[in-house]
């Protein structure tokens, strides 16, 4: 039985942390921050996104501002500071000044949870999650029906290691809001963590009926995939993530890691140098390429086709649409 209910009769499931022999990556939405793990030269990103989806794996450099104190984390700015100026400076991706800006503007507006959300967001994308947690907790203390807060909670809990206490926050997300796709792509993850595969799996499936574009799902079902050594399964989701969103570089980085071990390294060869054509620093790409780089595909692995297996891809979200509780098995055939 899933931990929860289907969608269809009261409530349901979302994200992953996916390993594989050195490095993997999962989305992330709000940030763009990477970690290493052990995989094969996959990355992983410690969130999703919330305003909009990233393009870069590098973290935006703080920039020079004209209030010198503002550039200081909790920072009272002798002046008031508005909503709008601050929240100017975190999508300028000045994250420090930021979170001087947003200290300022809650001590006149203390009631404002999204100044505590957004608080908290450039905490986490400044690097500190500390305060990212307090800041999220204070906005809920607020509002304790704040979704994005819950949600942005449960992405520090997990980023350190806290999976029972994330599911409780993810939980009450779910409660309030069971039709939203990142609530269920998050709770993916901390199900995943939980050691909960089939049910891990079943919400990316989720968040993909919801929003069959939600390439951030794709990507983290198609690592989950790899962690099972299911590889021709995870190329579809991989592949249609990449078709979607073509100029997201882990994207063709992870798609290239399945070819590999399907015994096509000249197609993963492709995936690998469009990765690094996209993000030069992307190193487990460049490690990759190196490695694949003048090798050919076995002449007696069927050849891959991007488009044939995005177009998989979709009609398997169709079929779990129209047989909800025939979910796991994915029933993708081959590529050829």
């Amino acid at each position: 039985m899933s931990h929860h209910k289907r969608r269809f009769s009261t409530t349901a499931i979302v994200l992953i942390l996916l390993i594989w022999p050195t490095g993997a990556c999962f989305d992330s939405e709000a940030e763009s921050r990477e970690v290493s793990v052990r995989t094969y030269g996959t990355t992983t990103q410690r969130t999703e996104p919330v305003t909009g989806t990233s393009t870069t794996t590098s973290t935006v450099p703080v920039e020079s501002t004209e209030v010198a104190t503002s550039s200081q984390p909790g920072t009272v700015i002798d002046r008031f500071v508005s909503y709008e100026e601050a929240e100017a400076a975190y999508h300028d991706g000045r994250f420090v000044e930021a979170m001087g800006l947003f200290t300022n503007y809650l001590e006149h507006r203390s009631d404002n949870v999204w100044g505590h959300f957004m608080l908290g967001m450039s905490a986490r994308r400044a690097g500190d999650d500390v305060a990212a947690e307090e800041s999220f907790r204070l906005g809920l203390e607020k509002d304790p029906t704040h979704v994005p807060s819950l949600v942005n909670l449960t992405r520090v809990l997990l980023d350190h290691d806290r999976p029972e206490e994330a599911l409780e926050s993810i939980d009450e997300a779910l409660a309030l809001d069971p039709e939203s796709n990142s609530v269920y792509r998050v709770l993916g993850r901390v199900q995943y963590e939980l050691g909960e595969v089939e049910h891990a799996i079943e919400s990316y499936q989720e968040a993909l009926e919801i929003d069959d574009r939600d390439v951030w799902s794709m990507n983290n079902l198609g690592l989950l995939l790899i962690r099972e050594d299911r590889y021709d399964e995870a190329v579809f989701p991989l592949a249609r993530a990449t078709l979607l969103r073509d100029d997201i570089a882990i994207f063709h980085n992870n798609l290239g890691i399945v070819l590999e071990q399907r015994g096509l390294p000249g197609s993963a060869e492709t995936s690998f140098r469009t990765a690094v054509e996209l993000d030069p620093l992307h190193e487990r790409a460049a490690v990759n390429l190196a490695r694949v780089e003048g090798r050919e595909d076995d002449p007696t692995v069927a050849r891959f086709d991007v488009e044939q297996a995005s177009q998989k891809f979709l009609e398997e979200i169709e079929r779990w649409r129209a047989f909800p509780y025939d979910r796991v098995s994915l029933d993708l055939g081959c590529t050829d």
